[in-house]
């Protein structure tokens, strides 16, 4: 299943790199198919993006009770487009547990170091600036690296 070691659903994504303002917009639209790890048969999803080694992340909000949540959440990651390339984009998707911690249910990571889809969308972000780039992504089940805090 393309990049992803099992498959955990997929994610809607959209990068922008507006030179006027010298940031990268990540728009995370929405999510299809994401399964419930705590058992109860529903995910209460929510995303974490982080652009890293830059410091910093954002969240989004939660969808409650959606494997298929819409999100439609905007994103602006200060960077100079000549640093974009040393950079990596994180996206995590957890589940919303009120009593105990939040569950890990998938990740997405776009850099240079990517392959396939993955490496094409971050590409066309970086050259073909000012212009919205949206492509499906399939979720990896595997937590990469230290996680955003």
């Amino acid at each position: 299943m393309g990049d992803c070691d099992s498959y955990q659903g997929r994610i809607l994504l959209s990068l922008k790199y507006v030179t006027t303002r010298r940031v990268l917009v990540v728009g995370v639209v929405r999510c299809v198919d994401l399964p419930a790890p705590d058992g109860n048969g529903v995910p209460d999803p929510f995303v974490k993006v982080q652009l890293r080694p830059a410091p910093g992340q954002f969240r989004t909000a939660i969808c409650w009770k959606s494997p298929n949540p819409k999100f439609n959440e905007e994103f602006c990651f200060r960077c100079r487009r000549s640093e974009l390339p040393r950079h990596t984009l994180d996206l995590r998707i957890y589940d919303k547990d009120i009593s105990k911690s939040n569950d890990f249910i998938g990740s997405l990571q776009l850099s240079i170091d990517s392959h396939g889809a993955r490496l094409r969308h971050w590409f066309d972000a970086l050259n073909y600036v000012d212009t919205r780039h949206d492509r499906w992504h399939e979720l990896s089940a595997t937590l990469p690296g230290p996680p955003p805090s």
